[in-house]
């Protein structure tokens, strides 16, 4: 039978029919078909499966019914979605599939033709037209196949861009539905339901590329990864392109992050993981064991923020590599980089449980000497793992600062902020512009100035390079980045203050009587 409806198709085709030329001129901007049918992948040239193809206006369809001849005709889904057949009528074929559509055709068929032979054949795909926005070399409309997949069109535009994900495209169709994209999972997973056809789509934008989780160690492909809402572990190490031979599967590293700074770790057996469990956050890292002997932990530092060219993670060899070895091979700092809030964590090596502040942390403060309470303010300060480096040192030249690496080891470079932070009892609190030499005055008052419950002898500048809090009048000139706070008074029981000194007073005058009266 398949070959049968084959041979009348290429019957058909021989006949000379022009109805097949009846399709959408091509958008000026598309590149020629041919050249784009070689980007395509091998899966889009096979035949199309029947069950998954969803039939729409513009689709051809070749019919034969088998009488003393073959009567063949060409007939097109209209714009209302209908196959209008000779001496038949229109039957309703969009949004079914095209063998849910086939079978309607052979149906309508066959209660004016009985006994009698019917094929009915996709003869062409429709042509539609894409929008292609967003992170795309050339943005624009473009004329694909309703077969083509989201990776051809993105061809067509040019390609992507250097800042563009690729986790998670959108796939805008009719009446506001929209369906994600991870062309990493496709090319490194082999998933083809991550690059679907575009069928009936309206447009497909791609985003800039967001937060990165990251699977190093024993696979395919170690790196790093854009993260897309469901991330887990195992679908983070098939994309990654699964595990190679020799690979662990009993101890797995798992890191994530608790605050800006701090991460914990935990190791897991991958056969033990629920589908769906151990989601992952931005940041988050798997790292996969070898079985072999002389295994060594894959020894990565890391570097994050918008003052570095190139941030992510580096592989080193703890010992050898220093600071500005590794900036250097994540491109330098930027022109905007700030020196002064530039932090180096080390996360290893660090764990020493401090017995004393955990016993001070579930003491009162009123129940704590002054030793104890300098002691517990000093560490509630403390940034865990902070190591001391002078940035603007180390670009000025001080090899002291240019320190060895060891692994796990955390640098963070913001850029450089043009403002000041001013909180607390003022008129305006809030961000006000930087300007050089000025003092912690002129940001108060640039805030509106001291508010009518103010301590304004408090006054407190909480230094971006430090974090130490020192008296406004002391701090010299404030730097972006600086945060100003100024503290409220107290609120004061004046009734009850004066009911207090009118008692003292009292107690005062009656010593005062019977002293004098002793001495007579």
């Amino acid at each position: 039978m398949i070959v049968f409806r084959w041979a009348v198709l290429a019957a058909w085709l021989a006949s000379g029919q022009t109805a097949f030329a009846q399709v959408p001129p091509e958008d000026p901007r598309s590149v020629d078909r041919a050249s784009a049918s070689a980007l395509r992948p091998a899966a889009q040239r096979e035949p199309v499966d029947e069950n998954t193809y969803v039939v729409g206006p513009g689709d051809y369809f070749a019919v034969a019914v088998h009488l003393q001849g073959a009567e063949l005709e060409h007939v097109p889904v209209t714009p209302e979605g209908d196959l209008v057949l000779p001496r038949i009528g229109a039957v309703p074929v969009a949004g079914k599939s095209l063998a849910e559509a086939k079978r309607a055709v052979t149906d309508a068929l066959a209660e004016s033709y009985r006994n009698v032979q019917i094929d009915v054949v996709l003869a062409t795909v429709r042509t539609i037209q894409v929008h292609v926005t967003g992170q795309v070399v050339n943005p624009g409309t473009y004329s694909a196949s309703a077969l083509d997949v989201v990776s051809t069109l993105i061809d067509l535009a040019g390609g992507l861009t250097p800042n563009a994900g690729q986790r998670n495209i959108e796939l805008h169709k009719p009446e506001n539905t929209i369906r994600r994209v991870d062309l990493v999972r496709y090319r490194n997973a082999g998933d083809p339901e991550a690059n679907p056809a575009v069928m009936d789509a309206t447009s497909i934008r791609v985003p800039f590329e967001g937060e990165m989780v990251y699977c190093l160690g024993a696979v395919e492909q170690p790196g790093h990864y854009e993260l897309v809402p469901g991330d887990d572990i195992q679908s983070l190490i098939e994309i990654a392109g699964g595990l190679v031979e020799g690979a662990r599967r009993d101890s797995a590293e798992f890191r994530e992050f608790v605050s800006d700074y701090d991460t914990r770790h935990a190791i897991i057996c991958l056969d033990d993981l629920a589908v769906g469990e151990r989601k992952l956050g931005p940041g988050d890292q798997v790292y996969i064991r070898y079985e072999h002997e002389g295994y060594r932990q894959v020894e990565t530092v890391w570097i994050t923020g918008e003052g570095i060219e190139h941030p992510g993670p580096f592989g080193i060899s703890e010992g050898s590599v220093r600071l500005l070895d590794v900036i250097e091979r994540a491109g330098g700092f930027t022109e905007d980089a700030s020196f002064v809030e530039a932090r180096m964590i080390r996360t290893t090596g660090v764990e020493k449980e401090d017995r004393e502040f955990e016993r001070l942390k579930v003491i009162p403060v009123q129940d704590m000497s002054k030793t104890e309470y300098q002691y517990f303010k000093a560490k509630s300060r403390e940034r865990k793992g902070q190591v001391v480096v002078d940035f603007e040192a180390l670009v000025a030249g001080d090899e002291s600062q240019n320190l060895l690496l060891r692994r796990e080891d955390r640098i963070f470079v913001p850029t450089t902020r043009t403002t000041v932070t001013v909180t607390g009892a003022v008129a305006s609190p809030g961000l006000v512009t930087y300007l050089s030499e000025r003092k912690a005055s002129y940001y108060i008052e640039r805030a509106g100035g001291y508010s009518s419950d103010a301590e304004r002898g408090k006054t407190r500048v909480i230094k971006a390079s430090t974090g130490e809090w020192e008296p406004a009048r002391g701090a010299g000139y404030i730097v972006p980045g600086d945060e100003i706070w100024v503290p409220e008074q107290e609120d004061r029981d004046w009734w009850r203050l004066t009911r207090e000194t009118v008692s003292f007073i009292a107690s005062v005058a009656a010593i005062y009587l019977v002293f004098d009266q002793a001495t007579r």
